[in-house]
């Protein structure tokens, strides 16, 4: 992985660059484990690696329900702010 370092902006409404960086992580990070899971032939590392996809996959889940959260809110708060205007 790049050592490109992703600096929170603090001015995110509808979603956030640094859990969207993690996202794109995990998924890379997945992929390397699936391509491990394929090409090793220790039925021991190959478990191993499956079992650190299995974990990063559901890391990937949790990171998407939170950005997923974090533009439901925004859309309410749009909405509320929409009420207000004339």
């Amino acid at each position: 992985m790049g050592t490109a370092k992703v600096e929170c902006q603090h001015r995110c409404r509808n979603t956030c660059e640094m859990l969207s960086d993690a996202m794109m992580r995990e998924r890379k990070l997945i992929a390397h484990f699936e391509t491990m899971i394929s090409d090793c032939r220790d039925p021991h590392i190959r478990d191993f690696a499956g079992e650190l996809a299995k974990e990063h996959t559901q890391l990937l889940t949790r990171i998407g329900q939170k950005l997923s959260e974090i533009k439901v809110n925004a859309e309410v708060l749009d909405d509320i702010i929409e009420s207000f205007d004339p």
